[in-house]
């Protein structure tokens, strides 16, 4: 008895399971009102190659994928409850790492000011430089514990101990934090 050479992602079975993979993620796609439209243009690619892309899912054949698409697709395909802004968010973490130019420094921005509630240069430009460097990396966890504190309506005595550096930092530029209590 000889065995199949044929590669095992294109067999009939993996073509049929990866065909339904694929009508799923279109499904998703158009159930997030997410065109292959809006997937080319976020992914900076052409239209026939997110086609292309989707094809090749299709038949399996995914180490042909160039993998941000590879990633943003396998994300979709396991999001159970899918929107916009998910897959823009998604794709914005995928985009971020690329390498400056004019041109995708402007996409850059543009993807992050899409994520703001408010837009504001002064938090697009921080968000690149976030996404950019290390620099901060050593404080974000502190800060992102602040914020939680700041958010409690009763914060602890040891909680408020916490936010002292952040609010002599705030005095050391003549700013106040908001707060929903008083400090004594």
């Amino acid at each position: 008895m000889q065995k199949s050479t044929k590669p095992k992602s294109t067999t009939k079975k993996n073509i049929a399971k990866s065909t339904k993979s694929v009508k799923f993620l279109r499904d998703k796609m158009r159930e997030a009102d997410f065109r292959l439209v809006d997937l080319a243009e976020f992914l900076y690619i052409s239209r026939p190659t997110a086609y292309k892309f989707i094809e090749l899912y299709e038949r399996g054949q995914k180490d042909k994928i160039q993998a941000k698409v590879l990633r943003l697709f396998e994300f979709i395909d396991k999001q159970e409850d899918l929107s916009r802004i998910g897959i823009l968010r998604h794709i914005a973490t995928i985009n971020l790492g690329k390498q400056d130019t004019k041109e995708s420094k402007a996409q850059k921005e543009e993807i992050i000011a899409s994520l703001l509630k408010k837009e504001s240069k002064t938090k697009i430009d921080f968000i690149d430089l976030l996404s950019s460097s290390e620099i901060y990396d050593a404080i974000l966890e502190y800060l992102l514990e602040c914020a939680k504190i700041i958010a409690r309506p009763a914060p602890t005595q040891s909680d408020l101990e916490k936010l002292e550096p952040l609010i002599a930092f705030y005095a050391s530029l003549n700013l106040k934090i908001s707060l929903n209590y008083t400090i004594e």
